[in-house]
């Protein structure tokens, strides 16, 4: 049982999924309330069954801070392009005094293209470029990736709107060592209005390697991503989400890793 947070949503505009149509009104108060229960009950449950099972693994706490951009090439065209960069602190490993540092230990970007069938299903196809050093990578990496996409968006007029995606990706580093390293990403992602602009967010995507490669990936399992948080849209171009990332990261032959994150996401629809 592993789990891992991660969010991204490339070639959708939420603002055409209008589905929280009553004329109920809701108080601000009320809205933040019930969102602040509803987010710190995930968090209590999620800590204590990390707390039992993994309780052998190195557990570091951070902030992700990402931005993604998607947009339409003319006004009236299927063809769509998508971007983003990713920001990512961490804590350090302890020292030999059992102290610990914060550092900014990763930035990672995406840029695609791709096409957009109708509301609910659209392709990408796109490079990506990550900067990591420690803690999340064992010396300082430089990796280049192409990836494709597929994303299904499924609308509901009871349960809101439920997103899965599959991302394929090959991967290769900068390097003495060769080799390209193919992982497959899985995501869903449940999206719950709770008034017209306030929503709750719920994700988790899994991550496979492929093949087994001389710098480091290892054929099977890699990592899982959970989130559980809230999601505010200014207007019909911005919108946020926000909440609690875990990581679980399966490092082979050392003890894996666990991230309590803090996850802040801004949404451009161009």
């Amino acid at each position: 049982m592993y789990f891992f947070l991660g969010l991204t949503t490339p070639s959708v505009k939420w603002s055409e999924f209008d589905i929280f149509n009553s004329s109920t009104k809701y108080s601000p108060f009320f809205i933040y309330r019930l969102l602040w229960h509803i987010v710190v009950l995930c968090i209590v449950v999620f800590f204590s069954i990390f707390n039992v099972v993994y309780a052998g693994s190195e557990q570091l706490f951070g902030t992700w801070g990402n931005v993604f951009i998607n947009g339409q090439f003319a006004k009236d065209s299927n063809w769509i392009y998508y971007m983003d960069v990713s920001i990512r602190s961490s804590q350090t490993h302890q020292n030999s005094n059992g102290g610990q540092g914060y550092v900014f230990a990763s930035v990672v970007t995406h840029d695609a293209i791709g096409y957009q069938f109708d509301q609910m299903n659209s392709v990408l196809v796109g490079y990506a470029f990550q900067v990591s050093e420690p803690p999340y990578a064992g010396t300082d990496t430089y990796e280049n990736r192409t990836w494709q996409q597929y994303l299904n968006v499924y609308k509901t007029q009871s349960w809101g709107v439920f997103q899965n995606r599959s991302r394929f990706e090959q991967r290769t580093i900068t390097s003495s060592l060769s080799g390209t390293a193919l992982r497959w990403r899985q995501q869903l992602k449940w999206v719950y209005p709770v008034s017209p602009d306030w929503s709750f967010v719920a994700s988790d995507e899994f991550f496979a390697n492929m093949n087994t490669v001389s710098w480091g990936p290892a054929a099977g399992f890699n990592q899982n991503r959970l989130f559980v948080g809230a999601g505010y849209r200014f207007d019909k171009t911005y919108r946020t989400e926000f909440g609690y990332m875990n990581q679980y990261v399966n490092r082979g032959l050392v003890d894996d890793l666990i991230g309590h994150l803090l996850s802040l996401n801004l949404y451009i629809d161009i």
